[in-house]
């Protein structure tokens, strides 16, 4: 279920200028406050962060809702901030048992944070499709190859609940993907795109709005290997799930300081996909229930191909395409 509104007492007369977030432990579904060198933030919903080392770069900053962000930051900024780490256990999803331990995962969570990885084509009119989404919890990312096993009835529901907020950024081509390999209606969605520059950040990018949000430097190296490789190597692992994870945790950052801010914002949108969604239905006549059912699964869409594929699907296990192995 989605956390209820909290109020919390807001802090006038103080500008943080430097802050520092601490390891807050998971007790149940209940968590401690954020922790400062300068004093204490409002509690958030089932988060944890890792020990992020603040930066001694200076921004031109804005003071919004009590903290501090900068509008924007640039590479060489970003270049010397620590580099952030998954913190959690790491679930390739391949099979139907390991379909079976994610949906124990995802029972009765709230926020999750939400990417795909489609394989790149480094050849004009070639497009491969969905290979990868990926979710995450405070402590676990599941990593769903949707080529190799559909997404089960479960994890259907829970990406058309609205009461579970999944939160990415640029999720309206992740969303079009991923109706290409499994039909459901998507409800719950929060791009943090369209959310950042309440608090007066101009970036839109996943990595520069963890650089201002987290104060970290998330990688992009593994972006463009081949995520249709027989099996994914730990980088290609440690990214995916770090890209989930730290849109959720950038939500619940957000959220810490300033929640009704954040839940104005999250209300507009999943109001905008209720319309949306409404539209659609009404433009399809309806349109087909997803299956129910324990050890049901999504129904594939059949997916339009753009041409004969020239490169072999089978590549090398250390995550490369074939043209890089050529």
């Amino acid at each position: 279920m989605r956390a209820q509104k909290e109020s919390h007492p807001k802090e006038t007369g103080r500008h943080c200028t430097e802050i520092e977030l601490g390891c807050v432990s998971i007790l149940g579904s209940s968590l401690g406050p954020f922790l400062s060198r300068k004093g204490q933030y409002p509690p958030v919903h089932e988060t944890r962060f890792a020990n992020y080392t603040k930066s001694k770069t200076k921004y031109n900053s804005t003071f919004v809702g009590g903290m501090k962000y900068q509008a924007t930051i640039t590479n060489e900024a970003i270049n010397e901030l620590p580099v952030g780490r998954f913190p959690g256990r790491v679930l390739v999803v391949d099979s139907e048992e390991t379909m079976r331990e994610a949906e124990e995962v995802l029972r009765g969570v709230s926020v999750v944070g939400y990417d795909t990885e489609t394989r790149p084509s480094f050849q004009k009119g070639l497009k491969y499709g969905m290979a990868l989404v990926q979710i995450s919890t405070a402590d676990t990312a599941l990593l769903f190859r949707v080529k190799q096993v559909p997404l089960s009835a479960a994890v259907c529901e829970m990406l058309s609940s609205p009461e579970v907020l999944k939160v990415g950024a640029a999720i309206r081509d992740d969303i079009r993907g991923m109706r290409t390999v499994a039909e459901f209606r998507p409800a719950g969605f929060v791009d943090l795109q369209g959310v950042v520059g309440r608090w007066g950040i101009e970036e839109l990018s996943v990595k520069k709005m963890a650089a201002i949000v987290l104060g970290i430097k998330v990688s992009k190296a593994q972006r463009l290997t081949n995520w249709e490789a027989v099996r994914l190597t730990e980088p290609q692992q440690e990214y995916a799930a770090m890209d989930a994870w730290v849109c959720r945790e950038m939500y619940l950052r957000l959220r810490a300081d300033e929640a009704q801010r954040m839940d104005e914002a999250v209300e507009l949108q999943l109001r905008q996909q209720a319309l949306d969604g409404a539209s659609r239905k009404a433009k399809k006549g309806g349109g087909r229930q997803p299956q129910q059912g324990r050890g049901a699964s999504c129904r594939r869409r059949r997916r339009k191909t753009t041409g004969r594929n020239p490169i072999n699907a089978e590549n090398t296990a250390d995550g490369k395409t074939d043209t890089q192995t050529r």
